[in-house]
């Protein structure tokens, strides 16, 4: 297993291709079709994760998800929600949380790759574009999912289009970042998934946080912004936001809804902030998709040691089958 540069994977791409050769004008006889392998540094199985808004350091709120936010970007503690937009995010599902002995993608990159499969695993900030900031308490350089978007094109057309041993494209996200998974997914269709991960998304001003960067940037994939999700104030979302909606491009969604009850260790502030219906795939049905809702609350449920990783932990042993 090994961490993967999204960066060292586009340049390493663009070198290989301004590397090859003119074809000679007198071809070989042909011996036939010639089977198409992936590069032997290429993993088994691809691992990205996505991470979801960074919110305000507060004891009575998150206590650990944002330690630094940049000048200006919040007003008052009762503007929590709406006062913020992506130039905090960061990728904190590659860190170590308090109380945790691992992150949360390296744990489910460990899991596959105890099964015998080789793992790249990487993560980005939930933002278009890439970010730069101290939220993780101190200075770092984070990609955007723009950048997270051409590194999947790359391994679609190195690593599986055509390929006898096609590399297996894994997506693990989070809150807002689950929007972000959902996206990909439509954006992309020609890109087999084998597994998309849920935990707790969350739709509610996804679309006021993200909308002027698409957009500013030309929005190239042509994402309708302003319909994905409902942007209602009571908590739970509806069923038709786009973090509720799986398309046939993947083959597994494990979805691992946040129970926000005090009991759980639900806060009064995050009463909004979880995913409150099942998912359901745009051609119909629920094929492929499994729904659990632990007691945990919206942050703990991505806690390596908590009841809803276990179970996606459990799930992708069964998915990826010892070898």
């Amino acid at each position: 297993m090994r961490t993967l540069s999204l960066m060292g994977l586009l340049t390493l791409t663009l070198m290989t291709a301004c590397g090859q050769t003119t074809p000679p004008t007198s071809p070989t006889p042909n011996p036939g079709p010639e089977k198409k392998y992936r590069p032997s540094t290429s993993p088994d199985v691809y691992l990205f994760g996505i991470s979801g808004k960074c919110f305000k350091q507060n004891d009575n709120i998150l206590p650990f998800t944002c330690l630094n936010l940049l000048p200006a970007q919040m007003e008052s503690q009762d503007a929590i929600v709406e006062k913020q937009n992506t130039k905090n995010n960061w990728d904190y599902l590659s860190a170590v949380l308090p109380n945790q002995t691992e992150s949360t993608l390296q744990n489910l990159a460990d899991t596959i790759a105890a099964q015998g499969y080789t793992v790249g695993y990487d993560g980005v900030a939930g933002s278009w574009p890439d970010r730069a900031n101290t939220s993780s308490g101190s200075y770092a350089e984070y990609y955007g999912v723009k950048t997270l978007l051409k590194a999947l094109t790359i391994i679609y057309n190195q690593d599986i289009k055509g390929v006898e041993n096609p590399s297996k494209v894994v997506l693990v996200s989070h809150s807002h970042g689950v929007v972000w998974s959902h996206v990909i997914q439509w954006a992309l269709p020609q890109l087999p998934i084998e597994v998309a991960v849920d935990f707790d998304g969350v739709c509610r001003y996804w679309g006021t946080d993200n909308a002027a960067d698409i957009t500013g940037d030309g929005n190239p994939y042509q994402i309708p912004v302003s319909s994905l999700c409902g942007e209602q104030i009571t908590g739970g979302g509806t069923a038709n936001d786009i973090q509720n909606v799986v398309f046939d491009n993947v083959k597994w969604n494990l979805e691992i809804q946040a129970d926000n009850t005090p009991v759980c260790g639900g806060l009064a502030t995050l009463a909004g902030v979880y995913d409150g219906h099942d998912n359901w795939r745009y051609s119909g049905g629920t094929s492929g998709l499994y729904a659990l809702r632990p007691c945990d609350n919206h942050m703990t449920v991505i806690h390596p040691n908590r009841s809803g990783m276990k179970f996606v932990r459990d799930t992708l042993k069964i998915i990826f089958p010892k070898r």
